[in-house]
């Protein structure tokens, strides 16, 4: 019959750290000091839109029609993801123009 205890497998993932030991890095120090190359994403980004102002400019707004035609669905996920994240709002401005509103829509009584 098998041993009823039941043993641990083997720790392969080496030295265990410990202490100021645990840290990765120095304080203050990256992984990485260089970092990345200048330029290295936004040439792709720049190419991408490059590319997608052209086949703007070939297809505009009849390949938007389409796409609401086709799948409505997508349309609007697309147009979602296009629109900002946050949405600032300076809440002393948007208070005068609330009064502003109130003040107009009385006036049409």
């Amino acid at each position: 019959m098998a041993d009823s205890k039941k043993t641990k497998p083997p720790d392969k993932t080496g030295k265990k750290l410990v202490g100021n030991e645990a840290t990765r890095f120095k304080k203050g120090a990256s992984g990485n000091p260089t970092g990345r190359p200048k330029g290295a994403r936004s040439k792709l980004t720049t190419k991408f839109f490059e590319d997608f102002h052209e086949a703007w400019t070939e297809h505009g707004k009849p390949a938007l029609r389409e796409a609401v035609e086709r799948d409505p669905i997508a349309f609007v996920n697309a147009a979602a993801r296009l629109m900002p994240k946050e949405i600032d709002v300076d809440t002393e401005k948007a208070g005068r123009f609330v009064g502003f509103q109130f003040v107009v829509s009385e006036g049409k009584e």
